[in-house]
């Protein structure tokens, strides 16, 4: 619910259940309260995954695998430690996206391709050139500064 519904239902529920006597004011209070409570709290909501939209996935994300191996941070969002390999997906407007490719010699190097992203099951999809699913993966957590995700296929472009 939004912020003016939440008040709405504050004003309604302060006029509707006032207590007549002096024994309920302490447990109306607390109730109050707690409104008031979930109320602040629902204003700085991250991102939640029902109203993840491809425009909060656009962007580079880095893999901060110390925290988890499903954990992605943005790329500018702190040094990362030194790695032999730290996956990073750049995801532009209109479906495009740059990830980064460890050869099997140990080579780094970018690749361009596409994503899809299916609101349903928040699973993204990353396609080449020939629309081939190179990675797929479902969003189970989101925030402006942390993805977090759980892989639905292999991924066929690192080491190949």
């Amino acid at each position: 619910m939004t912020k003016s519904i939440y008040n709405h239902f504050v004003i309604f529920a302060v006029k509707e259940i006032e207590p007549k006597s002096e024994v309920m004011k302490k447990p109306f209070g607390m109730l109050f309260l707690f409104i008031l409570a979930l109320m602040s709290s629902c204003e700085n909501e991250d991102v939640t995954l029902l109203s993840l939209e491809e425009s909060n996935i656009e962007g580079c994300w880095t893999h901060a695998y110390e925290e988890g191996s499903g954990t992605y941070r943005p790329c500018d969002s702190q040094t990362f430690a030194p790695s032999r390999f730290r996956q990073l997906f750049n995801f532009k407007p209109k479906g495009e996206v740059d990830y980064l490719v460890l050869a099997s010699n140990d080579a780094h190097y970018t690749e361009a391709g596409f994503w899809t992203y299916d609101q349903v099951s928040k699973e993204i999809s990353i396609l080449d050139d020939s629309e081939h699913i190179l990675l797929s993966f479902i969003i189970t957590e989101a925030s402006e500064d942390r993805l977090l995700i759980e892989f639905t296929s292999a991924n066929s472009f690192i080491g190949g």
